[in-house]
């Protein structure tokens, strides 16, 4: 439900202009309810995932290679290329991060 309401929430501020506050008001009403759904969606997922699952499986790859990197064998000279990407939070979802 989050995705269609992402191009609407970018013409706000002209829709805010021009005084068009039925789609103001439209789009605020959709961004609730897909910040509702997603609420539901993840206190969901305490349901069906144990937390030391989450924690000790699904975080490590959600959060990233941070602060040790990620070796890439065979590229650059040596050993190879170290990565070291850090991104959200793995509780994050890249909703929460569009709408911010």
């Amino acid at each position: 439900r989050a995705g269609p309401v992402l191009p609407r929430i970018f013409r706000m501020p002209d829709w805010i202009a021009s005084e068009n506050f039925v789609n103001v008001e439209a789009t605020l009403r959709a961004t609730a309810a897909a910040i509702r759904d997603m609420r539901t969606m993840f206190t969901a997922v305490t349901e069906q995932v144990s937390e030391e699952t989450f924690y000790d499986i699904y975080r490590p790859l959600l959060g990233g290679f941070y602060p040790d990197g990620l070796v890439l064998q065979g590229v650059g000279e040596g050993a190879g290329l170290v990565v070291r990407d850090k991104g959200p939070s793995a509780g994050q979802s890249t909703m929460f991060l569009l709408f911010d």
